[in-house]
C-alpha cells in the first residue's frame, strides 16, 4: 500500500546526517581499486581490466558517480549495466548473476544523493561524504528479500516494495501502491 512507502527524499536526509558515524567504519578497502583515480577506475572498467577481486561495492558505486556525472541518467543507465555485464563476462562471472534492479536502483540513489548533497570532486570525496553508500545492505530499505531475489527484479527494473527509490515516476508510484 502506497500509504506505507515513504519516500526516498525522507531516507536520505535522515541517513545523510544520522547515520554518518555508524558507517565511517566501511571505508575503503584494501583492493587495487582504491587506489585508482577516478580517470584509471572508469578506464579500467571501459576495457574490461578490473579483477573480480579489485571489482568492489566500492568501485561499483564509484562506476556510477563518475558516469553519472558525465551523462544524462538513461545514458549512465545503459553504459554502466552494459559494462558490468561485459567486465562480468571478462571475469568468467555467469550472465545470468546480473541484476539490472540492482544496477539502477544503486544509480537512482548515487544520482539523488549527488544532487541532494552537493558537487564533489572525486568519487572518493562523494563516499567519504556519503559513507552509508559503502553498504551494500542499503538497498534492503527499499526491497523487501523475496522481491528483490526475483527473477523479475533481476532481469527488468521493478521499483522497491518497502520505500520508493529517488527519481520515481507516477507510473513506479502506481505499481507500487497496487502491490
Amino acid at each position: 500500500m502506497m500509504s506505507a512507502l515513504r519516500p526516498a527524499s525522507f531516507l536520505a536526509g535522515r541517513l545523510h546526517g544520522r547515520i554518518k558515524m555508524d558507517f565511517h567504519a566501511l571505508g575503503a578497502s584494501d583492493s587495487a581499486s582504491e587506489t585508482w583515480s577516478d580517470a584509471e577506475l572508469i578506464a579500467r572498467f571501459e576495457r574490461q581490466d578490473i579483477s573480480r577481486d579489485a571489482w568492489t561495492h566500492r568501485a561499483h558505486v564509484r562506476t556510477a558517480w563518475n558516469y553519472l556525472r558525465s551523462r544524462n541518467f538513461d545514458d549512465a543507465c545503459e553504459r554502466v549495466a552494459d559494462g558490468i555485464a561485459k567486465l562480468n563476462s571478462a571475469n568468467g562471472i555467469d550472465p545470468a548473476l546480473f541484476h539490472l534492479s540492482v544496477t539502477i536502483a544503486w544509480l537512482r540513489l548515487v544520482a539523488d544523493a549527488a544532487k541532494r548533497f552537493g558537487a564533489h570532486q572525486s568519487s572518493i570525496e562523494f563516499l567519504a561524504e556519503n559513507p552509508h553508500f559503502n553498504s551494500s545492505r542499503l538497498l534492503r530499505l527499499f526491497y523487501s528479500t523475496a522481491l528483490i531475489e526475483s527473477d523479475e527484479a533481476r532481469l527488468s527494473f521493478v521499483q522497491g516494495d518497502i520505500t520508493v527509490l529517488p527519481g520515481a515516476t507516477e507510473r513506479d508510484r502506481k505499481l507500487a501502491s497496487s502491490e
